[in-house]
């Protein structure tokens, strides 16, 4: 028997345009989805607690550039805000 798996990736690909792209989908080591990448390049990546709420969320563009970032704040479990930042952080 081998080690624990960390991360667990499911690839496909998808016309869009009339043209093929790759899609992979990373899972973190409890199943959460951490990552969604096109033909390579990020379009967005999750990070969670261990309650398995997301706490940061990041979008990316078609060529992979950071866009947005989202944080996420809970009280007892419960989502009570997300604050929404630019590429920049503002």
């Amino acid at each position: 028997m081998e080690g624990n798996v960390l991360a667990v990736k499911e690839e496909g690909k998808k016309y869009e345009g009339g043209q093929l792209h790759d899609y992979t989908y990373r899972f973190n080591s409890d199943k959460l989805l951490d990552m969604i990448q096109k033909d390579g390049h990020n379009l967005q990546t999750k990070e969670y607690d261990a309650a398995g709420n997301v706490l940061k969320e990041h979008l990316y563009n078609n060529l992979g550039n950071a866009t947005q970032h989202n944080t996420m704040h809970y009280e007892a479990g419960l989502l009570q805000s997300v604050v929404t930042s630019d590429k920049d952080n503002k």
